[in-house]
């Protein structure tokens, strides 16, 4: 294998393994909270936030919870926390936490201040990370063709 191809299979493999670095690391905050311990949190209220550059809306939800005979409240933030909706389905989305319920959330035993109403990624960072991985490798490959067609050529 001459080293232009190669310099082509390590480029498309160097990139889709950056691109699967950065979103793990997007990820970590959902992957830390599974090893969380559950308790019930009371929901102090909910709003719908739009966000002004990409036209979709966040839903930011308060609650509280007690861990040792601490309570703790909560803003969520919104970057970690609620995808991204159209107007509708984020009042819909809004709508299941309602001000009074109890439903189960989860916190970091180490730092109980830490805690998540959902520890589940959004649906969609999995296809983010199947795409990106398969474009960066047909990038590689694209590179790999063209330098074995140059070297043929020559």
């Amino acid at each position: 294998m001459k080293a232009g191809a190669l310099v082509g299979i390590l480029f498309g493999v160097g990139l889709a393994l950056i691109f699967l670095a950065v979103e793990l690391l997007a990820a970590r905050p959902y992957f830390e909270a599974k090893s969380w311990s559950e308790t019930q949190c009371s929901v102090q209220g909910a709003r719908l936030v739009e966000d002004n550059e990409s036209d979709s809306f966040n839903v930011i939800v308060y609650w509280s919870y007690e861990v040792g005979g601490t309570t703790y409240q909560l803003e969520d933030d919104p970057e970690i926390f609620g995808l991204a909706y159209d107007e509708d389905e984020g009042r819909a989305a809004m709508a299941t936490y309602v001000s009074g319920s109890v439903i189960p959330c989860w916190y970091d035993p180490a730092e109980p201040r830490r805690s998540t109403l959902d520890r589940t990624p959004p649906p969609s960072s999995f296809w983010v990370m199947v795409v990106g991985t398969v474009l960066a490798v047909l990038g590689g490959l694209g590179a790999f063709l063209v330098v074995l067609l140059r070297s043929r050529r020559a």
